[in-house]
């Protein structure tokens, strides 16, 4: 995952939220790492996991209706520093969903 894929997430959303609806808030998990982009996991859908290892840029999980969004410290990083890195309008609007 790199920047150029900054919109994965809605994209992705969007493409299948009617799919997801009924099913349950972690039906279909998504695994990504390295560094999500902006507005990676935006309007983030009911149904759909993603969880990503790494950092993350402005954005993140903003206007989220529903789902789940985990954000985690690369193993390598374990221990040298308790910090994750997130932009600073991360889950900005969000509504619904886990984080």
């Amino acid at each position: 995952m790199g920047l150029v894929n900054r919109t994965f997430g809605a994209t992705f959303a969007y493409q299948n939220y009617q799919a997801l609806a009924d099913k349950e808030e972690d039906h279909l998990t998504i695994k990504t790492k390295g560094t999500a982009g902006q507005s990676h996991g935006a309007f983030n859908v009911h149904g759909l996991c993603l969880e990503h290892t790494g950092s993350a840029q402005d954005g993140f999980g903003k206007s989220m209706s529903g789902g789940v969004l985990v954000l985690k410290q690369p193993e390598s990083e374990i221990g040298l520093t308790e910090s994750i890195y997130v932009g600073n309008a991360a889950l900005y609007g969000a509504s619904a969903g886990k984080a």
